[in-house]
């Protein structure tokens, strides 16, 4: 809901902003402060995937107990 997109989405995004970040049109304070923004949503998204992971092998743990 945060960034209101899926997982795969959000994925596509954090490439493109990344792509964006590596891009010479950038002035440094701009590219600065778009790197800590990165930063925090790279922080977001390895919280995100490990959610999803474990969320994932719960699902398939109850399905393989019935």
């Amino acid at each position: 809901r945060k960034y209101g997109k899926t997982f795969r989405e959000f994925e596509e995004y954090l490439h493109q902003r990344s792509r964006k970040l590596q891009s010479s049109s950038l002035k440094p304070n701009e590219k600065k402060r778009l790197g800590r923004a990165i930063m925090n949503e790279e922080e977001d998204w390895l919280g995100w995937k490990a959610t999803s992971e474990a969320l994932d092998r719960w699902i398939k743990l109850e399905r393989d107990l019935k």
